[in-house]
């Protein structure tokens, strides 16, 4: 990244109508328009309220790419909630332009989970990870570091499990965060476990560095886990 002060037509020479940010084709003057129709959604009837909207999801691909999240909250929750799932999909998870979706690292660590690859699970977390994991009381531990909870996984012995994780739904909470919800299966020591799991995970630099966990059966789960 330049620390030069950047001018327009750094960005859009003179002639040209469109630039190709990260893959998609913005037009020149996307910002002014979604403006424009972001003042629509106050001021307008509700049938130009809804054209405003549509127009609005058209031209949120482009506002992500741009950055237009990392830099202002839109006083509109649903335009907000348009421009934040746009992020999670188009933008990367820290703002530099160069990492993977937050959602494509959530679906790449509970893929790694799924056949126990721990190796490709602690390259997908954070060294500084903090993470609260449910406890059979329905409560929450907290762990620090990914040192702490690899060591809590290593614990599960999740190679000889063989677990069955299925993300039944996964959705962006806002830039860099994403809520997955996690349909879990095991065998072991002549058990078997089937439970559901909600994960919210914060992700910067292409790597986990917040987990909340909530299970819908956690003292069930609990039970399973234990020798």
């Amino acid at each position: 990244m330049t620390d030069k002060a950047i001018k327009p037509e750094d960005l859009l020479p003179d002639g040209d109508d469109y630039a190709v940010f990260k893959g998609v084709r913005v037009r020149k003057g996307s910002i002014a328009a979604a403006m424009r129709n972001m003042e629509l959604m106050e001021t307008g009837t509700p049938e130009e309220r809804a054209a405003a909207l549509a127009a609005i999801k058209e031209l949120a691909p482009g506002l992500a790419v741009l950055g237009v999240h990392r830099n202002f909250q839109c006083r509109n929750p649903a335009v907000e909630a348009i421009l934040a799932d746009a992020a999670a999909t188009y933008d990367s998870d820290d703002g530099t332009g160069d990492g993977p979706a937050a959602a494509d690292v959530v679906r790449a660590f509970v893929e790694a989970f799924d056949r126990a690859d721990e190796a490709a699970m602690n390259d997908l977390l954070a060294e500084n990870l903090t993470s609260y994991i449910t406890n059979a009381d329905g409560g929450v531990n907290r762990l620090d570091g990914r040192d702490a909870f690899m060591a809590s996984v290593n614990a599960m012995d999740i190679g000889s499990v063989n677990p069955d994780l299925t993300i039944t739904q996964i959705a962006p909470v806002g830039p860099g965060q994403v809520m997955a919800m996690v349909e879990i299966k095991a065998e072991r020591k002549g058990r078997t476990l089937h439970n559901h799991a909600a994960f919210l995970m914060t992700v910067r630099g292409g790597r986990i560095r917040e987990m909340r966990m909530v299970e819908a059966l956690p003292a069930y789960s609990d039970s399973f886990w234990k020798d």
